[in-house]
């Protein structure tokens, strides 16, 4: 997966979450790769062999963060990477970058490189207005027959969006994902011990008091990790507002700005923090509560991320809600030692909602691709675009080299020993999962050859054939397949609900934030970041009510009202131009 960015309460005020539709079916988004009709089995789909152009080498950076692992600056290497030469006759020399600084110091001084991978719809529109980037739209007659052919799309909404109001084509979005089933759906997911779940004899969890309660059992019987360290049930990272997105994801919501929550479906913005049922009231109540039982872990609120991770690992947190906070890293340790033992999925109580990984069918606004102009050669900077937009090059990305990585199975693909992937000499060689956030699409975007999702271990039969001892396991337990089969009933079953991220949601936000409302979100945010310790804190139900009126009685002092109600507007028009997008 990409890199995450880890962003502090303190930032709340600026910071833009990605929405959604509440399911597919209510989502005429379908993206733009349905399945090709053909009466003939597929054919091969090694590359095709491409008139020969002259080899070049151009310069390739983004404006932040996008490159997965160990990531090598310079000229690639490894088989991918000589295959989109061939392919394009274009070698990239990649210039990896942690942050925007040298991005802001070449924009500064106009010495960009010849394609820039755009995270930041500010940083875009500085480029179109500063006249740094180049229109696409006759490059694309020339130069993009695939994108043409493929993602008629992706260009309209383009120019609509991320155009600075010029309704030119200058950016083209990759990294386009379609809902496909999961082998887990377990991040965010309430993720426990299954082996400790086991030993009190798999009690029912109706709703979160109970989770709370399940949790003290489970530090009470296991008070220790194995170097006798203590455990703690939960342990949050309160220096990040994911914190408290549960609380609007779990029941049916997604959060926005200044704790609005948004209908999942339509968008529509409701509560705010003077709502004491949003997700910040919500969330401090429940910690508060965790505090009281003697599980929740005083570190919280100083620990630093990579300290939680740690601690996850380790076995001194019994619960978590993502994968990368250190779960992952835990399981594969605890694997070594008892293959089932390990962190799962909890059931979400009735009538509770699961999300999953945010969709963009049309392409990811976090990812922009823009021909600089400096270019001396944007005609090739658009053949090597046209490549890896399109669904041959995000096959190869994503999947490698039939007969090598993969293969045809009654004319479906298969993947071909897929262990070998998780060897690191052996993707170094190869180039496997290093482009991922390069690619036109990944995940569950539909390969329009082969009717499957794109990343071809996606499908039902490959995840019910990589199952760890720990998964069978629980999928014995609870009669099914694979863990993400049980969602899929419960959901069905009417039991839970599910809601699909889709960050088109997001497109008619106005970015042009006022100055003064800015400045105001900043201090409601700093208020908020001092006043959640010493509500989670409080020696009593009562001691907890009365600070939590001391705050609405501060944040209405502040003029807070005037940061919801701007808010409320804006996300009220994104809501309609979302319906337009939808249409």
């Amino acid at each position: 997966m990409g890199q995450r960015r880890k962003i502090s309460l303190r930032r709340i005020a600026g910071m833009i979450t990605l929405v959604a539709c509440v399911a597919m079916v209510g989502c005429s988004n379908k993206g733009e790769n349905q399945p090709t009709s053909t009466n003939s089995p597929p054919a091969s789909t090694s590359p095709s062999e491409k008139p020969s152009k002259e080899p070049i080498t151009l310069k390739f950076s983004s404006d932040g963060p996008v490159f997965v692992g160990q990531f090598p600056s310079g000229v690639q290497t490894d088989e991918i990477a000589m295959e989109i030469a061939k392919q394009t006759g274009v070698s990239l020399d990649i210039d990896r970058v942690n942050d925007d600084k040298k991005f802001n110091l070449e924009m500064a001084s106009g010495e960009l490189p010849d394609i820039i991978l755009v995270t930041n719809k500010d940083h875009l529109n500085q480029l179109i207005k500063g006249n740094q980037i180049i229109p696409l739209d006759d490059l694309l007659t020339t130069n993009g027959p695939d994108i043409l052919k493929e993602l008629p799309n992706r260009i309209k909404i383009s120019k609509k969006f991320w155009s600075a109001d010029t309704n030119k084509l200058y950016a083209l979005p990759g990294l386009a994902s379609q809902f496909a089933p999961q082998e887990r759906y377990e991040s965010p997911g309430y993720l426990i011990r299954w082996d400790y779940y086991k030993e009190l004899g798999f009690p029912e969890v109706n709703n979160m008091d109970d989770l709370l309660n399940m949790l003290k059992a489970m530090q009470d019987k296991h008070p220790t990790n194995d170097q006798g360290q203590k455990t703690y049930g939960i342990s949050p990272y309160f220096a990040d507002f994911f914190t408290y997105r549960t609380f609007d994801n779990a029941f049916n919501r997604l959060t926005a700005n200044n704790f609005i929550s948004l209908n999942p479906e339509t968008g529509e913005p409701s509560g705010g923090f003077f709502d004491t049922d949003n997700a910040f009231w919500k969330g401090t109540d429940f910690y508060f509560k965790a505090n009281q039982l003697g599980i929740l872990d005083p570190d919280s609120f100083v620990h630093k991320f990579e300290n939680l991770q740690e601690k996850t690992k380790n076995g001194l947190v019994l619960f978590s809600t993502h994968h990368w906070l250190g779960t992952n890293a835990a399981n594969e340790l605890l694997a070594a030692k008892d293959p089932l033992s390990g962190y799962v999925g909890l059931p979400y109580p009735k009538g509770q909602s699961m999300t999953t990984d945010a969709v963009s069918p049309d392409g990811n606004e976090t990812r922009l691709w823009v021909i600089s102009k400096n270019s001396k050669h944007p005609e090739r900077a658009m053949d090597l675009i046209n490549y890896i937009l399109t669904s041959e090059g995000s096959r190869l990305i994503n999947d490698g080299f039939e007969g090598e990585q993969w293969e045809l199975d009654n004319g479906k693909p298969k993947v071909i020993d897929a262990d070998k992937r998780n060897d690191a000499v052996y993707a170094e060689k190869t180039g496997m999962g290093k482009y991922w956030n390069l690619s036109g699409a990944v995940a569950g975007y539909n390969d329009p050859k082969y009717n499957v999702p794109i990343a071809y271990g996606q499908s039902k039969e490959e995840l019910i054939k990589s199952l760890s001892p720990l998964n069978k396991d629980y999928s014995s337990h609870y009669g099914v397949s694979y863990p993400g089969e049980l969602v899929d009933k419960r959901v069905k079953s009417g039991e839970i609900n599910f809601i699909f991220i889709n960050s088109a949601m997001s497109y008619g936000l106005d970015m042009n934030t006022p100055d003064d409302i800015k400045r105001l979100d900043a201090k409601i945010a700093d208020y908020l970041a001092r006043m959640q310790t010493k509500l989670i804190l409080a020696k009593s139900q009562d001691e907890y009510k009365s600070i939590q009126k001391t705050v609405l009685d501060e944040l209405k002092a502040m003029e807070g009202q005037k940061s919801v109600d701007y808010w409320m507007n804006n996300y009220k028009n994104a809501a309609k131009i979302w319906t337009e997008v939808k249409s």
